[in-house]
């Protein structure tokens, strides 16, 4: 058998547009220890029990918070949607679809919507307080 074919122009040019194989990935260290990756005197520390679970509660009622600050600039957006042009329109049917589904807004419609509402009313949210400073402070 003739190896004369390996060696052609187009054999060359092949070869020199090849991706190279890929490195054979090395197996990851796992340790064969459990107990070194996790450690279970603090997973049962109740000190550190209660902290976690004052952190979760925490976070929770923030977030509830924020969703009801949020509905709230919705309700407003939604009696005034009338006086909003199409875009703003579209955008506040968006976020009570968002909301009504239990998908989070993401920051950038969160402070729209904000904006939206303090335009219709600014009233209320001078009563509010938190709602704007919220907003201000990026959140």
């Amino acid at each position: 058998m003739s190896l004369e074919h390996l060696n052609s122009p187009f054999a060359k040019l092949v070869k020199s547009r090849a991706v190279p194989p890929a490195p054979v990935a090395e197996a990851r260290q796992v340790p064969t220890d459990i107990t070194t990756a996790i450690n279970f005197s603090t997973l049962n520390d109740p000190v550190f029990k209660a902290a976690a679970e004052r952190a979760r509660q925490e976070e929770q009622r923030r977030l509830e918070e924020e969703e009801h600050e949020l509905k709230a600039a919705l309700e407003r957006c939604l009696n005034a949607l009338d006086q909003l042009p199409a875009n703003e329109r579209s955008f506040i049917n968006s976020c009570r679809n968002r909301l009504n589904t239990c998908r989070p807004l993401s920051q950038a419609q969160q402070a729209w919507l904000l904006d939206i509402a303090q335009r219709i009313d600014p009233v209320a949210d001078e009563e509010s307080g938190d709602l704007n400073h919220q907003h201000t402070a990026g959140g």
